[in-house]
């Protein structure tokens, strides 16, 4: 009577973990269909969003104090006309990318954060 209780309890054990994955993605993903547009401002890309729109969320980026960097900051965070922003300090300079359901846009401002 042990048995089919081991067995069964290790096929639910089983079933569990299952299914699961080991991976996470961070990316949202696009609307089916869409695709990721070059602008040609600063290494600007939009998926899903309209090169103008774009460069609105950069420019707005830009300007805002709650989106710098402070000195010593490798990353950062901050809303920009409805985008949730990340930044993370490279190598080469900052690395920005915007978010809202649906739609993202990416850059790497020319100031360096």
């Amino acid at each position: 009577m042990k048995r089919p209780v081991l067995v069964v309890l290790g096929l639910a054990l089983f079933v569990a973990g299952c299914g699961g994955s080991s991976s996470s993605s961070t990316q949202p993903k696009a609307p089916a269909g869409s695709k990721v547009v070059s602008c040609k401002t600063g290494g600007l890309r939009a998926t899903a969003v309209d090169c103008a729109s774009a460069r609105k969320v950069m420019v707005g980026w830009q300007h805002s104090h709650a989106c710098a960097l402070a000195q010593g900051d490798s990353r950062g965070a901050c809303s920009v006309s409805g985008f949730r922003c990340q930044s993370v300090r490279t190598g080469k300079g900052v690395s920005v990318s915007c978010a809202r359901p649906g739609e993202a846009v990416a850059f790497i401002p020319r100031s360096g954060g």
